[in-house]
């Protein structure tokens, strides 16, 4: 079946869901912390998300399979994007933001398990189809980005809610009328597969797991309260906030074929150690610098892709086509247990210490994640070649 056969509403949906989670990802912890709430409460708040899909994802999942269906979860997911969002333009408590978080992110992720299993059964160029999902969600993310900023610098925050709140709706009203769905029943098979226990015991797979472990919350530590951090310490605008994360979503979209394919042609690891080398010299620089233009276009630098293409391809290479997505779950759950780890340490760090001061754990994480990349992480482009 082709993308246009009803497929379409889909990828316009995401788009606008993306657009209002640009929007609650750059906004939320500066609206939190001029509500008068702690960084330590942010870090929690946003650790939320992640640790609720370590923990959601695989039920939605199963329970897409079991019923046969993706739609309804598909917009259970959007739908509550749209009512967070709303909510987060009425509350003034910041520990209601907590409460409301923790009620509302377990149902939210519904739909990513469901969107890619619909992605890749109803089309025929499956990888295309992703591509696809892949390009419209990264334009809704640089819109909501360029929005918000430029719409908190000229009304306010409460106002960037409502309009995210109103993009992820007509995203899943789309979705509701427009996605077509022909349910069909699920056939299981009695195959002895490898468990996701066995997988992650691999000795290269426990590597990679922990290495993004590492990185992650390294990085979470510090990215988790980049905007206050901009708009509070350095004296940055909203605008400019929105037009750094957007240039971010630009350039990573840019540069994200091309280092596809060098990890194609040169190797997986060279594009890891430049990754998190890079995040190295990115947090030194930060801790430096302090001009917002400049600190702006440091932020954009996609370094994020680096880490997504390489070690993506790694799972690729050392697991077999029946369990590489279980494989890619595996890093899945490495990245969100590090984000959400990241948010709440670094939460407790800047409130005892300072935002700034979260540079210094970034950097010492980053280098040491370099270091053991650098001595303990090995190539698996020849094993790939080799099979």
């Amino acid at each position: 079946m082709k993308d246009n056969e009803g497929i379409f509403p889909l990828y316009i949906g995401l788009a606008l869901d993306s657009l209002a989670w640009s929007i609650l990802w750059i906004f939320t912890p500066l609206h939190v912390f001029l509500l008068g709430g702690s960084l330590f409460i942010i870090g929690v708040i946003c650790a939320l998300p992640p640790f609720a899909s370590v923990v959601t994802t695989p039920i939605w999942g199963h329970l897409s399979d079991k019923t046969g269906v993706r739609k309804p979860f598909i917009i259970l997911g959007t739908a509550t994007s749209g009512l967070l969002a709303l909510l987060y333009a009425i509350l003034t408590e910041p520990f209601h933001f907590l409460v409301l978080t923790l009620a509302i992110i377990p149902f939210n992720v519904a739909y990513f398990p469901a969107t890619y299993a619909l992605l890749t059964e109803r089309v025929e160029m499956r990888g295309e189809s992703l591509g696809k999902c892949e390009a419209y969600t990264s334009a809704g993310w640089l819109i909501g980005s360029l929005v918000g900023g430029l719409c908190a610098e000229s009304m306010n925050l409460q106002a960037i809610f409502i309009i995210a709140s109103a993009s992820a709706t007509l995203g899943t009203l789309i979705i509701l009328f427009g996605l077509e769905e022909h349910p069909k029943k699920r056939k299981h098979k009695n195959t002895e597969n490898m468990t996701f226990k066995e997988i992650l015991t691999r000795p290269q797979m426990k590597t990679l797991f922990a290495l993004l472990l590492i990185i992650y919350t390294g990085t979470a530590s510090f990215s988790t309260f980049f905007s206050i951090y901009f708009t509070e310490t350095i004296g940055g605008n909203y605008a400019l906030l929105g037009i750094s994360n957007a240039l971010a979503t630009l350039f990573g979209s840019i540069v994200s074929v091309p280092l596809g394919k060098a990890a194609d042609k040169i190797g997986r690891k060279p594009i890891i150690l430049y990754s998190t080398l890079g995040y190295v010299i990115l947090f030194i620089l930060l801790i430096i610098v302090r001009d917002p233009y400049a600190v702006a276009l440091l932020w954009a630098i996609p370094f994020y892709v680096g880490i997504y293409v390489g070690f993506g391809a790694m799972v690729s290479d050392i697991t077999s086509e029946e369990e590489r997505a279980r494989g890619m779950s595996i890093l899945s759950i490495s990245v969100s247990i590090g984000s959400g780890l990241g948010a709440i340490i670094g939460g407790a760090l800047g409130q005892n210490f300072g935002i700034d001061k979260n540079l210094y754990f970034a950097t010492l994480l980053s280098l040491s994640a370099f270091l053991l990349c650098t001595t303990i992480l090995e190539e698996t482009l020849k094993t790939r070649a080799a099979s």
